[in-house]
């Protein structure tokens, strides 16, 4: 990357034509605008507190009252297993928490997304990330954020000189090896589970083929690797 100064502990990179990055709040603008297009619902203020099967498709209990479905998807990320019992779905998983700090806006200085370090379209350089098992807890620390700010130091050390001016964490849905989970439940046909860690990067495998396995009714053979019962194996002595 040409004007670029990199640390002397970098001594290669590799690079993929099709890397890149997304504002979550236009990418969120968008897929409303889709949904809206294609006829769905959208209902913010209508948050499941139980799903149930009602002899003719679900019922979802919320809120603003039940919604029937003929097939249900649940995909509450780190809610889902609270509400998967009732539909006989198993959805192993686990929170894993990433914090990620930000810069004051600064001349574009970072060409290309990077594992770590990118620059936004306005200017901000996203600086992350951590991966911490701490359950459900939200809060960010200083020695993440120290972790974080040396690594980006290291490898490009011209940042030194910008400002952080915000830090956030969240929590990644993982399953036990970090891959997606998706079943189908055999008590209740058109109840189905999802889960996975990085829902922008595999929008398109969930819009498309996942999306047509539902409305089949049958998974195909590309989705079948990632059922819950590749975990039903016997822990070695």
């Amino acid at each position: 990357m040409p004007g670029v100064r990199f640390g002397p502990d970098v001594t290669g990179a590799a690079f993929c034509p099709h890397d890149g990055c997304a504002n979550p709040l236009r990418l969120l603008r968008a897929l409303h605008a889709a949904m809206q297009r294609h006829g769905a619902a959208y209902r913010p203020d209508a948050p499941a507190r139980a799903v149930r099967p009602d002899g003719e498709g679900f019922t979802a209990d919320t809120p603003a009252g039940p919604i029937r479905a003929t097939k249900l998807v649940l995909a509450a990320g780190h809610g889902t297993p609270a509400l998967a019992d009732a539909l006989g779905l198993r959805v192993p998983m686990r929170a894993e928490r990433g914090q990620i700090m930000v810069t004051e806006r600064v001349q574009p200085y970072v060409p290309l997304p990077a594992n770590g370090i990118r620059q936004t379209a306005d200017g901000t350089i996203l600086l992350g990330t951590t991966h911490e098992d701490v359950g459900m807890i939200t809060d960010t620390t200083l020695a993440g954020e120290a972790t974080i700010a040396a690594n980006a130091v290291r490898i490009m050390p011209d940042l030194a000189r910008a400002r952080v001016v915000r830090a956030w964490a969240g929590l990644r849905v993982l399953s036990p090896d970090g891959f997606p989970v998706y079943h189908q439940s055999e008590r209740f046909p058109g109840a189905y589970a999802t889960i996975c860690h990085s829902g922008v990067t595999l929008a398109a495998v969930h819009a498309n083929d996942l999306a047509e396995a539902i409305l089949a009714e049958r998974p195909p053979d590309t989705l079948r690797p990632f059922a819950p019962e590749r975990f039903d194996v016997p822990q070695a002595a």
